[in-house]
């Protein structure tokens, strides 16, 4: 699992997706019980994620809590498991 506190949960059908402190987003086959491979997108702490309308794509979000600190944005492709967008 995550190496830090979670922070943001999220489900649509069967796979969850899960926000840590630790920088990363994990995706999990309820289904099999199986976690996907660590998502690598962000530099910070994510403290939320969300499926899309259509559960194709996630975007998570990701900052510092520091007022001069620009916030980062990730939509990843859920089919290919692939970052599409990385917004700063």
């Amino acid at each position: 699992g995550h190496s830090s506190w979670l922070m943001s949960v999220d489900a649509d059908t069967g796979i969850i997706c899960s926000g840590s402190m630790d920088g990363t987003v994990r995706i999990w086959d309820a289904a099999a019980e199986a976690m996907e491979p660590k998502v690598v997108g962000h530099s910070r702490n994510v403290w939320w994620v969300q499926y899309n309308q259509k559960g194709d794509q996630l975007l998570s979000y990701a900052d510092n809590e520091t007022e001069d600190d620009n916030p980062e944005y990730c939509v990843l492709e859920l089919c290919h498991r692939k970052f599409i967008a990385h917004v700063r």
